[in-house]
């Protein structure tokens, strides 16, 4: 079984790297003079705009007490904003046949949303409002937070999250943010005041970028970037940095979380991955997938 399943991993990885040169597009990279990157990968044959902005903010971002604040931020950046109210953005997104969307993970922030060229010049207008000038209503924040912790709590979560959260505690242990969970009390520590500040502080020019894909008017995408994104500005400066330990992964260890009345069991297997600049990347994320399929056909299925 060891020998066939390297053998797959070894013609996947030579087949990858063969046609990594002719799937991916040509990509165009500047940065504007506050240090915002601007980055365009033309995409496709539709006359569509997607515009993905990634802000190197997560959860490894958040201090001890302020759990869940990195995507919390996210989130409210779609409650209103200087000159849009939630309603009248939302009413705008539906106009115009399409959508936003903003979340926070681990490592970083992603916002996205698309438009039909012909409407770039006011869906700009309103994504640079949206990243720009939030609001953070105090009112909606506070209804947000009061369903995340209706919704989150550990005696209603099915087993697979359970076993999500206790195996971050495991591996990154209570003093790394990746290894801590929200929890009601915490939780409720969190308001406008709290968003506002993480956002002042995190989101800023040079540590965010855009990224253009689709087939777009790229001279007049260009202007409109520089039209309505110029001006950013960090108001206390470009000094953001994270830098934590990671615990090494010395030998095998087993935890167990138990869950009354639970009809099934969750497995989760945790293993140290290379560095995210190593050749040994794109095998090691076949082996997990692969793995993960043996695993389901035959611990599940069978």
């Amino acid at each position: 079984m060891k020998q066939i399943f390297f053998t797959l991993l070894t013609v996947i990885s030579f087949g990858a790297a063969k046609s990594q040169q002719s799937f991916f597009p040509p990509i165009e990279k500047y940065k504007l003079k506050n240090g915002l990157e601007i980055v365009f990968a033309d995409f496709g044959t539709l006359p569509v705009t997607t515009i993905d902005v990634y802000v190197n903010t997560g959860k490894k971002n958040e201090l001890p007490g302020m759990q869940s604040i990195a995507n919390t931020t996210a989130q409210a950046l779609l409650l209103g904003c200087k000159n849009y109210t939630r309603t009248e953005q939302d009413n705008l997104f539906s106009e115009l046949g399409t959508s936003i969307n903003a979340a926070s993970n681990d490592s970083y922030t992603h916002i996205s949303t698309s438009f039909i060229n012909t409407d770039i010049e006011k869906g700009m207008d309103m994504l640079s409002n949206i990243i720009l000038t939030p609001t953070f209503p105090k009112e909606e924040i506070s209804m947000m937070l009061k369903q995340r912790i209706d919704y989150n709590k550990t005696s209603r979560m099915d087993i697979s999250q359970l076993a999500q959260v206790f195996s971050n505690f495991f591996v990154y242990g209570s003093n790394n943010p990746l290894g801590r969970y929200f929890y009601a009390a915490q939780l409720n520590k969190i308001n406008r005041d709290t968003i506002s500040e993480f956002y002042k502080f995190n989101y800023t020019p040079k540590n965010s970028k855009i990224v253009i894909s689709g087939k777009p008017d790229k001279e007049k995408v260009k202007k409109l970037i520089e039209q309505y994104f110029a001006s950013w500005q960090a108001a206390y400066g470009e000094i953001n940095g994270v830098a934590y330990d990671v615990l090494p992964i010395k030998k095998k260890e087993y935890g167990f979380i138990n869950k009354t009345k639970a009809k099934q069991v969750a497995l989760q297997w945790n293993k140290k991955a290379p560095d995210a600049k190593s050749k040994d990347v794109i095998a090691f994320n076949l082996l997990s997938t692969v793995f993960n399929e043996i695993l389901y056909q035959e611990i599940r299925a069978k």
